[in-house]
């Protein structure tokens, strides 16, 4: 069957109040018209400040292939932060270098894309004809956001309607320009502080933040709010409305413009096909706090406040329901303590899946890893790689009894090219998905990514519980591959590579963990002939390249089932496991060893022979006591054939 449209969305902190509403718009029209959609989303503000973390958890972005996407929604307002726009610019760069699809940005212009804007007029026009009529308000300042950007002109525009419409004069030194954030409320209140501008009786804030770095500041300072100065704010986030005076705010349709964007997209890649029409939100409008003065909306206070609140305990009559945004169950999970206990790359993938509870629910879950995910000498900080691994993908039940498909980190079946980004989200599906790309890495680097798919039906969206869990997961895989590199320092052996005896003990428990009592146990020992004459006449740096030339020939005869050990200084292993073995099996590959000895005598021109004495013993493992009996054996055949070989060279 056909596969469904593909609707690409950047949005960084998918956590918040503006971009959960947006996402709201996104997943019902979507759903509505039968498209999948796609979210690429760094889970940090625009200004983070620990730039290396910051700078990865962009990378993500690099990631999309916009060749298979049909068009590009932009969540373009939270890339511009405190009058940074590094975020901004680099997702620009990337749409003019790779996209050639169609894009449409959200309440901040890109380019030449088609833009969308809430409507903040209608908004502004509402909150200051509240503090006109309903509280008398004379002198009114105004604080907006950065400049040359449409959502000021919207909501600027509003309060300059409003007060037009009223026949009152506009005072242009009344109006300033902040950045969005909490500074530019708290210098505004500055400037109020110490006199150098005259107190007025409301100041109407652009956004919740402004208004709550003006507001906390006059109250410190010994201004009341709002007894000598109203304020209001915009968006009607959770730290506004749970803040110790709560902001009268206002939450707007941001849903109606996400639907808005998506219905434009329709219009471009079907324009056959009819348009719904937008219904009106009935959650828009003023939210009346402490800041104006006007009666709590106490209804709306508590919702937030028990949204917000960190419960050990629900009534099972509330109607609340355990979720993804539930914060208690992350952070009384003991997550930490069992990732941390991994002991293995393998048991910490597993220990990865177990864990994956807490963000349910969900339909798919992906972890996808760079192929040398483990090796701890390699970075990336820009781009992937050219095939990415999937190490994970969990198929949750509801009775919580998870039916799982879990992949070996070695697993090469499971490898692909990253340019499917995730090969199951090309397929068709019956019902359109909502697939959440978040990336995985540690620190400035690199290590891949992770996706929850769900069902568009359920609106899942990314919450601060996703945000850290994955901080958990980062921090995991990264402690995993230090501690697999410890181990692996500790197991091989620096100058040859080979494993070493502590290394040999462990690759054999595996072998001997899969084999029967009719397998048959094999080992063979070389030992170096002459070292100590070829370090004493040659020096050290010849008795290592006698040794390395010996390691690397027994390295080429060890094959499945079979590990190469430098058991000492100038003594080697080969101790293997198979269903088939005989003497005759290992006189061949003790031929092939002389083989490849003889070869790098001949063409290193060293002037000394290298040779190793070699000895062998195979059996069934049903006769074996213990490892070190049939090395022993061995070893007594290979002292036979060093006595040997002495006896030739004199």
């Amino acid at each position: 069957m056909k596969k469904r449209k593909l609707i690409g969305c950047i949005m960084n902190c998918p956590e918040n109040v503006y971009q959960q509403r947006l996402m709201e718009g996104l997943q019902a029209r979507c759903e509505l018209y039968g498209y999948d959609l796609a979210v690429f989303s760094p889970l940090v503000n625009s200004v983070h400040f620990y730039k290396d973390f910051l700078h990865a958890e962009f990378n993500l972005l690099e990631l999309i292939n916009y060749d298979l996407l049909d068009a590009v929604v932009v969540v373009s307002l939270p890339l511009v932060g405190m009058g940074d726009s590094t975020a901004y610019d680099r997702v620009r760069g990337l749409l003019r270098n790779n996209c050639k699809k169609p894009v449409i940005c959200l309440d901040l212009p890109m380019d030449d894309h088609a833009t969308v804007y809430t409507d903040d007029s209608t908004a502004f026009r509402a909150i200051t004809s509240h503090v006109i009529d309903v509280h008398k308000c004379k002198k009114i300042y105004f604080l907006a956001g950065s400049q040359n950007e449409g959502t000021v002109d919207g909501r600027l525009k509003g309060f300059r309607d409003e007060l037009v419409s009223r026949g009152i004069a506009i005072n242009e030194d009344e109006i300033f320009i902040g950045d969005f954030w909490y500074t530019s409320g708290a210098a505004l209140a500055d400037r109020i502080i110490s006199g150098e501008l005259e107190k007025p009786d409301a100041v109407i804030c652009a956004s919740d933040h402004m208004a709550l770095g003006l507001l906390n500041k006059l109250v410190k300072s010994g201004i009341n709010v709002p007894e000598d100065i109203i304020v209001t704010g915009f968006d009607a986030t959770q730290e506004a409305i749970v803040n110790e005076v709560s902001v009268t705010s206002y939450t707007p349709d941001n849903k109606s413009m996400a639907e808005e964007a998506i219905d434009r997209i329709r219009a471009v890649l079907e324009p056959k096909q009819s348009i719904a029409p937008l219904e009106k939100s009935s959650i828009n409008g003023i939210f009346t706090g402490m800041s104006c003065g006007c009666p709590v909306d106490y209804r709306q206070l508590m919702k937030r406040l028990n949204g917000s609140l960190y419960k050990a305990n629900r009534d099972p009559d509330s109607g609340e329901i355990a979720n993804n945004e539930d914060l208690y169950r992350l952070t009384e999970s003991y997550m930490l303590e069992a990732l941390t206990e991994s002991a293995s790359p393998e048991e910490c993938l597993d220990n990865i899946y177990n864990q994956t509870y807490l963000i349910r629910p969900y339909d798919h879950f992906y972890l996808c890893l760079r192929e040398d995910w483990l090796d701890t000498e390699s970075v990336l900080r820009n781009g992937y790689p050219s095939r990415m691994r999937m190490n994970i993908h969990a198929i949750p039940q509801e009775n919580e009894a998870p039916d799982v498909e879990f992949f070996h980190c070695d697993d090469d079946r499971r490898t692909f090219a990253t340019e499917l980004m995730l090969p199951d989200m090309l397929k068709y599906h019956s019902k359109p998905y909502v697939y959440h790309f978040v990336p995985v890495h540690f620190q400035e680097n690199t290590l891949g990514y992770a996706v929850i798919q769900c069902e568009l039906s359920r609106r899942i969206v990314i919450t601060n519980v996703v945000r850290n869990w994955m901080r958990n997961i980062n921090n995991a895989i990264q402690m995993t591959r230090v501690n697999h590199r410890l181990l692996d320092d500790s197991e091989i052996d620096k100058l040859t590579g080979l494993k070493n005896r502590r290394g040999m003990e462990h690759v054999l428990k595996e072998l001997l963990g899969e084999a029967s009592r009719s397998d048959y146990f094999y080992a063979v020992v070389f030992d170096l002939d002459g070292l100590k004459l070829i370090n004493d006449n040659y020096g050290h740096t010849e008795g290592d390249f006698a040794i390395t030339s010996i390691a690397n020939a027994v390295s080429q005869v060890t094959g499945s089932n079979e590990v190469s050990i430098r058991a000492g200084g100038d003594e080697f292993y080969l101790v293997g496991i198979n269903k088939h073995c005989t003497e005759k099996t290992l006189i061949d590959k003790v031929s092939r060893y002389r083989a490849i000895v003889s070869d790098i005598n001949h063409t290193s021109s060293k002037p000394y022979e290298i040779s190793a004495s070699v000895g062998f013993c195979v059996k069934k493992l049903s006769e074996v006591s213990t490892v070190d009996d049939i090395i022993r054996e061995a070893d007594k055949y290979m002292y036979l054939c060093k006595a040997e070989n002495k006896k030739q060279r004199r």
